[in-house]
């Protein structure tokens, strides 16, 4: 009788283990799949709403050149402060040969739409759920200055994205970055 049950409870353990080295090897976030579920299933609505953000942004830039760029993929928060907040964006330095005064109207028209607000005194672009901001730099700013002076401007792009609310899942009042 002890044989018959060691087989089933070994090959039992054994797929259980191979499971969770799966789930450890593949970093799937379980406690945020089954806390969240909700969340995740807005997620490929999330995934077009931020993307149609970022085809603006590279409407916006068309003929700048990318001097360097980061960017945080969207991704399910759930610390104790941020329950259920799906946050990304990026952040990128451009150069160009337009004047920042262009380079403005570019952003003015690519989020001209009623839905967005602007600030212009600070030269950032809101909605509930979207931060972008736009900011002139100096080329001694740069870490790596290589070709700073084949361009008449150097420009600053921060795109911060949070569902269901940028104030929310960031924490504070909707505020441009000032990074560099």
């Amino acid at each position: 009788m002890r044989h018959r049950l060691f087989k089933p409870i070994a090959l039992f353990t054994l797929i259980s283990l191979l499971i969770l080295l799966l789930v450890i090897l593949v970093n799937i976030d379980i406690d945020g799949m089954l806390r969240f579920s909700d969340r995740l299933k807005a997620f490929p609505t999330i995934e077009a709403h931020y993307g149609s953000i970022a085809n603006k942004i590279s409407a916006a830039t068309a003929g700048d050149t990318v001097l360097d760029s980061s960017e945080r993929k969207l991704n399910l928060v759930h610390s104790d402060l941020y329950r259920g907040c799906i946050i990304g964006g990026l952040n990128r330095i451009y150069a160009t040969n337009r004047a920042y005064s262009e380079v403005l109207a570019s952003f003015a028209k690519a989020f001209s739409e009623s839905n967005w607000t602007r600030n212009d005194a600070e030269d950032f672009f809101t909605i509930e759920t979207a931060l972008v901001s736009v900011s002139v730099i100096e080329p001694s700013q740069l870490v790596d200055p290589t070709n700073k002076d084949n361009f008449k401007v150097l420009y600053t792009l921060d795109f911060i994205y949070g569902d269901p609310a940028v104030r929310d899942c960031s924490g504070a009042a909707v505020s441009p970055p000032r990074s560099v």
